[in-house]
C-alpha cells in the first residue's frame, strides 16, 4: 500500500454515492440545517438549511446525522453520501476521498449508532451532576486494586487466548533520536468484538476463572472494559462538545451492571499520515519470549471507587466511607517493564515452551479447551464445553506497578495534552507508569516518563476531583436504571452531548446462562 493516504480534495475519480460529495449537494435528508440543507446546496437551503433553524431537523432524519423515512444524509462530517445512508457512504453510495482504502482493506460501512433500538423513545435521560458546594471535602478514590487475570490474543482460526498470557510489547529504551514512518494500514480499535462479536466479555472472564483469584461475582457493581469508563468521564468533562458514544449494557444478578463495548467498526485505518503511536510502539519495544505472535494483550484487575467524606469530630478526622462501587476492570496494555518479578513464584511452574504452545496451536481444530484444575465449590465451572474460545495456558503474570501507558505528540502540539482524556486512561486502569515519546514529523527526540503518583499527576487528579465525584454518581444511576429495567437489554447513548439510555431490540444475552449464574448470589 502507498505511504500516503489519498487526500479529501482528491475527488474527482473517487466513487459516491449519489448524494455527491462533501462540497457540492447533500442529499435530500437531514443535515445540519433545514430540511434538506447540507453543507452546501442541499434541496431545501443553502449552508444551515436556510428553511430551519440550525441544528434543524431534515425530512424524516434527525438532528445532525442520521436521515430516516425520506431523510437520506449521512451527518454533517460524513464526506460521502449515499441514498440512506450513515457517514463514509450509504446503501447505493460508495466513498470519497481516503475512503477507497476501505474498500481496499474490504471493512464493512460503520455501523449506525441507533441500530437495533426497540422506539425512537428513551427509557431515560441521564442529566450531568452538578458538583454541589457541600461537597468540596468529598473524595473519590480507588482502593485495593487487585490483579484477577490476564490473557493474549492469539492469531488463529478460531478465537483463542493465552492465559495468563505475556505482555508481548517489553520496554527496551530505545537510544535517541530516531525517525520513525507515519502510521498507515489497518489497526483495531476492539479487538475483544472482532474476535468475540457479541460476546465481548467473555473472554475477561474466562480468563479470570483459568487463573482461579478469589472473587465474590454476586458482590460487583460493575463489569467493563476501561474505554466505556472513558467515554461516561468524557460526557461529564465535555457535556455538549462530547463525542458521540454508545454502550450496550444488561442487569446480571441482583446488582451487576455489564457494560458492553460498542464501536462502529472493529477495526478503521491507522491515522492520516499524521500520527506515530503505532509506529512509536513497535520501535521502543521488543517481543516477549512466547507471545511474538500475540497481537493484542489485556489485563482485568478490580478495585473498589470510594466515596470518601472527611468530616470533623470533637477528638480528630476521619474518613467516611461512603457507597463503594466495586469494579471489575479490562483494559489494553501497550508494554510493561522487565523484573525479577517475572521469575518469581508468580510465574506459572506449568508454563510451556514456545514449542509446546505452537504444537497447541497446530491441533486447535482438534483439541478441546485446555481447563485446568476444578474450582472452588463457591466459583462457578471454568471454561465451559460449550464456549466458542479456546484458551491455552501459558506466560506470566506481571505486577501492577510494571504496566506501561505509550503516546505520542507532536513537539508543537506538546503543551496541549488534554488531560481530561489521558488521566482518566491511566487512572481507571491503575497504571503507573505514562511515557510521552515527543516528536517532529516522526523523529523522536524526547521521551518524558512521568508515574501516576508523580507531583505532576497528583495534580492532574486535584483539578478532576469534582468530575471524579460526578463519575462515580453517574454509575450510579446507571446501575439504578439498569436495576429499574432488568428484564431488557439496554442502550447507553450519547448524541450531540445528551445521554440517553434505550431499549434494544434483541433479547440474547452477551453471556451464555451458564457464565451468567456466577452474578447470582447463592
Amino acid at each position: 500500500m502507498s505511504s500516503s493516504l489519498t487526500s479529501l480534495s482528491q475527488t474527482k475519480n473517487s466513487p459516491r454515492g449519489r448524494g455527491g460529495s462533501l462540497t457540492v449537494r447533500g442529499g435530500r435528508g437531514g443535515a445540519l440545517g433545514g430540511r434538506g440543507g447540507a453543507h452546501t446546496r442541499g434541496r431545501g437551503g443553502a449552508a444551515f438549511g436556510d428553511p430551519g433553524a440550525p441544528n434543524g431537523r431534515g425530512r424524516g432524519g434527525r438532528s445532525f446525522d442520521r436521515g430516516a423515512g425520506r431523510g437520506r444524509s449521512g451527518g454533517m462530517d460524513g464526506p460521502a453520501r449515499g441514498r440512506g445512508g450513515p457517514p463514509f457512504g450509504g446503501d447505493r453510495g460508495g466513498y470519497v476521498g481516503v475512503l477507497p482504502e476501505l474498500a481496499l482493506y474490504k471493512l464493512p460501512r460503520d455501523r449506525n449508532i441507533d441500530e437495533g433500538l426497540l422506539t425512537v423513545w428513551p427509557l431515560e435521560m441521564l442529566s450531568r451532576p452538578e458538583t454541589e458546594a457541600a461537597a468540596a471535602d468529598d473524595e473519590v478514590d480507588i482502593q485495593n486494586t487487585t490483579y484477577l487475570g490476564s490473557y493474549n490474543w492469539v492469531e488463529s482460526d478460531e478465537p483463542t487466548i493465552i492465559v495468563p498470557g505475556k505482555y508481548y510489547a517489553q520496554w527496551a529504551d530505545r537510544e535517541l533520536p530516531f525517525t520513525i514512518a507515519p502510521d498507515e494500514g489497518l489497526r483495531f480499535v476492539d479487538y475483544n468484538s472482532f474476535r468475540m462479536p457479541g460476546s465481548a466479555l467473555l473472554p475477561l472472564l474466562l480468563a479470570v476463572d483459568e487463573m482461579g483469584k478469589p472473587i465474590e461475582w454476586p458482590t460487583v457493581d460493575f463489569v467493563a472494559d476501561r474505554n466505556s469508563l472513558r467515554k461516561i468521564m468524557g460526557w461529564i468533562d465535555h457535556g455538549s462538545e462530547a463525542k458521540d458514544f454508545r454502550i450496550n449494557f444488561e442487569l446480571a444478578g441482583e446488582r451487576t451492571v455489564l457494560l458492553n463495548r460498542w464501536e462502529p467498526n472493529a477495526r478503521d485505518l491507522a491515522g492520516n499520515g499524521k500520527t506515530f503511536g503505532l509506529g512509536f510502539e513497535r520501535e521502543t519495544t521488543k517481543a516477549a519470549p512466547e507471545c511474538e505472535d500475540g497481537p493484542v494483550h489485556h489485563r482485568v484487575i478490580k478495585y473498589v471507587s470510594y466515596l470518601l467524606s472527611l468530616y470533623a469530630r470533637s477528638d480528630d478526622n476521619a474518613y467516611q466511607d461512603l457507597f463503594g462501587l466495586n469494579m471489575v476492570v479490562r483494559h489494553k496494555v501497550d508494554a510493561y517493564l522487565s523484573t525479577d518479578a517475572e521469575k518469581s513464584d508468580t510465574a506459572l511452574a506449568s508454563a510451556p515452551t514456545p514449542d509446546d504452545l505452537a504444537d497447541s496451536l497446530a491441533t486447535l481444530n482438534v483439541n478441546p479447551i485446555v481447563v485446568s484444575a476444578e474450582p472452588e465449590s463457591s466459583h462457578p465451572q471454568r471454561n465451559p464445553s460449550q464456549s466458542p474460545l479456546r484458551i491455552i495456558r501459558g506466560g506470566s503474570e506481571v505486577p501492577q506497578d510494571s504496566i506501561i501507558e505509550l503516546t505520542t505528540r507532536s513537539v508543537y502540539y506538546i503543551d496541549q495534552i488534554d488531560w481530561s482524556d489521558v488521566y482518566p486512561q491511566l487512572y481507571f486502569s491503575q497504571t503507573l507508569h505514562f511515557y510521552l515519546g515527543v516528536h517532529t514529523r516522526g523523529a523522536f527526540s524526547e521521551i518524558r516518563k512521568s508515574e501516576l503518583m508523580s507531583a505532576e499527576m497528583e495534580a492532574q487528579r486535584k483539578a478532576m476531583k469534582a468530575s471524579l465525584r460526578k463519575f462515580r454518581d453517574v454509575l450510579k444511576v446507571i446501575q439504578e436504571t439498569a436495576l429499574a429495567h432488568k428484564d431488557k437489554h439496554l442502550a447507553l447513548i450519547c448524541k450531540g452531548g445528551e445521554l440517553e439510555v434505550y431499549e434494544c431490540t434483541t433479547e440474547e444475552s452477551c453471556l451464555p446462562d451458564d457464565v451468567r449464574r456466577r452474578f447470582v448470589a447463592t
